[in-house]
């Protein structure tokens, strides 16, 4: 499973692309950063996506 959070401490699970894209532009607007990790029951942090 996928999920994103950004700096303002919002988390989407199973975020959709149209989510991402919002959650990037808005970046630079008291946002600093916006990860994607994903998240398994078996493998818990495999990789990571830092923007």
């Amino acid at each position: 499973m996928l999920q994103a959070r950004d700096d303002r401490g919002r988390l989407v699970r199973k975020p959709q692309a149209s989510v991402l894209s919002e959650m990037v532009a808005n970046l630079g607007r008291g946002n600093a950063f916006v990860i994607v990790e994903r998240v398994d029951d078996q493998s818990e942090g495999d990789w990571y996506v830092q923007v």
